[in-house]
């Protein structure tokens, strides 16, 4: 993680949280990423990530969504 690399800070449970949340990105804006060949690479990374490993960070972010966001105002 990137975070990690250039942070000062430990591993932990955060790690599949952050990851989570950019994957959850990924997927959600992966037809806008494929179109341009600089970000193309984000979506068919997303594609090979393992089954194991999605079911494991894609909770971890929307349990965090959940707990930190506020429903819309309608």
């Amino acid at each position: 993680s990137y975070l990690l690399k250039m942070g000062d800070f430990s591993r932990g449970d955060w790690c599949d949280t952050v990851d989570g949340l950019y994957w959850r990105f990924v997927q959600d804006h992966a037809h806008v990423l494929a179109r341009n060949h600089r970000t193309a690479m984000m979506p068919r990374n997303l594609a090979r990530l393992s089954s194991a490993r999605r079911e494991k960070i894609f909770p971890a972010a929307e349990a965090f969504l959940a707990e930190k966001t506020l429903p819309p105002v309608s």
